[in-house]
């Protein structure tokens, strides 16, 4: 019973914020018209222009720390040095699916 009054006080909650960004007026605008109006601004593409070279960075240099992770079992040059992972054979891998599956399906 208190779980559903705790549901229900959330739900409520999160339905009163969601009124409130969408139809009522700060100003001129609401307050998703305001949010809209600073993600068009050139400031605003260029801060998402930098979080997305910074990502693939981030990309490049996990694939370069874990190569054995990388789909289709594309190598990179350090791959070389790359530890134990890098020692996985397609046979592991196959094993480890099959295993998982196995204890998946006992759920």
């Amino acid at each position: 019973m208190f779980k559903l009054v705790k549901v229900l006080l959330f739900l409520a909650g999160l339905a009163g914020i969601v009124f409130v960004g969408f139809f009522v007026r700060f100003g001129e605008m609401t307050l998703y018209q305001h949010l809209v109006g600073i993600g068009r601004t050139d400031e605003a593409r260029a801060l998402g222009g930098e979080i997305e070279k910074k990502a693939e960075a981030v990309a490049r240099e996990v694939e370069n720390q874990v190569p054995s992770l990388i789909p289709g079992g594309r190598k990179t040059p350090a791959a070389a040095d790359a530890g134990p992972l890098a020692d996985i054979t397609q046979q592991d891998r196959q094993a480890l699916e099959a295993l998982l599956r196995s204890k998946k399906a006992d759920r």
